[in-house]
């Protein structure tokens, strides 16, 4: 929570709670500025001389305390200062690595869990994308401690743009938007896309999210050298295959469409039709069924191609078989419906 033009002053000493005092010509005291229990507010303490620290506090009304929750930087190698007895000037003011409103945002090859929380500088609105699983969105609903709860949301990389559904806005309106145009509206730089793109999607919630129904178009594409089952990627190239996640809860989700494959000096090539559903249960994902898989034409000689659906922890995904010592371009559309409940 940021607040204009807020300053004071403190002789606090070691690494303790901040207490503040006085007050500076034309400035705000953090009393008249913040309500009791105001958190992530992001201050900077210096002694005007050699010393300073960057953080977010939590306020607190009666005693005329902050709380230094998180240190993001300062000049004891960016944990706590230790200060020495004497007055400094504490101040409110933005940090290089927090966005306004004050929260954090991470880009991790691990997912968020719950000490992921107000103490350590996160929000609600704070982003984390895990690039260990897909390039997969998490948007913090409630940061409080110990108990945070980041919604999971689908995730599809296309180049360097990153693309999501699952979110409602309010009334329940139905939005679309890539994770680029949700950044961009948080003033983050957004990246251009290079590879081929997956459209955005659309997202709707009967009652305010506790269940949901998401829906759209994923395209990706991959290439095979070998006969060796690989997964068509959600991006563009073929390094991390993102898959379409099926629900952290009970859920369900359809795919229904279409891949294609040609030889790289163009003698062979085939088509299909794919259908399928998995279904989620507490969280766990498998396939209903065995996936329906119709070959709609080929040409040349693709023994041994083929294509089916699969179930990777809780995503699914399209994987291709080739054929030895042969090059062959991928490529898919699918069609996708999902319905399920976030909690019991």
């Amino acid at each position: 929570m940021n607040k204009n033009l807020v300053a004071q002053e403190t002789t606090t000493t070691g690494t303790g709670t901040y207490i503040v005092s006085g007050s500076i010509g034309g400035r705000q005291t953090f009393a008249d500025a913040f309500a009791n229990g105001d958190a992530n507010i992001p201050y900077c303490v210096t002694n005007l001389a050699d010393e300073w620290e960057f953080g977010l506090g939590t306020w607190t009304e009666g005693s005329l305390e902050l709380s230094r929750d998180v240190v993001l930087s300062s000049t004891n190698s960016d944990a706590a200062v230790s200060w020495a007895a004497g007055t400094k000037r504490i101040y409110v003011v933005a940090h290089a690595d927090v966005s306004m409103p004050a929260v954090r945002h991470t880009v991790s090859a691990v997912p968020p869990t719950v000490d992921r929380d107000g103490t350590e500088g996160y929000g609600q609105g704070s982003f984390w994308i895990d690039t260990g699983s897909g390039y997969t969105l998490f948007i913090c609903v409630d940061a409080s401690t110990g108990a945070a709860v980041w919604v999971r949301m689908a995730g599809f990389r296309s180049g360097n743009d990153i693309f999501t559904y699952g979110v409602t806005g309010e009334d329940n309106q139905r939005v679309r938007f890539s994770v680029a145009e949700a950044l961009l509206a948080f003033g983050y730089a957004v990246l251009s896309t290079d590879g081929p793109v997956p459209s955005s999607f659309l997202a709707g919630s009967n009652d305010g999210g506790t269940s949901f129904g998401v829906g759209g178009v994923v395209t990706g594409m991959l290439t095979t050298t070998n006969a060796t089952p690989a997964n068509l990627a959600f991006e563009g190239d073929s390094g991390t295959h993102g898959g379409i996640p099926v629900g952290d809860h009970h859920a369900t989700l359809l795919v229904d469409g279409v891949v294609t494959a040609v030889q790289d000096d163009g003698s062979a090539g085939k088509s299909w039709h794919i259908r399928g559903m998995a279904k989620s249960v507490s969280g766990t994902a498998s396939l209903e069924g065995t996936p329906a898989v119709t070959a709609v034409d080929d040409f040349g000689t693709v023994t041994g191609w083929d294509v089916t659906l699969v179930v990777s922890g809780n995503d699914v995904l399209v994987q291709a078989t080739g054929a030895s010592s042969t090059n062959i371009a991928w490529s898919m559309s699918l069609n996708t419906a999902r319905a399920g409940w976030e909690s019991a």
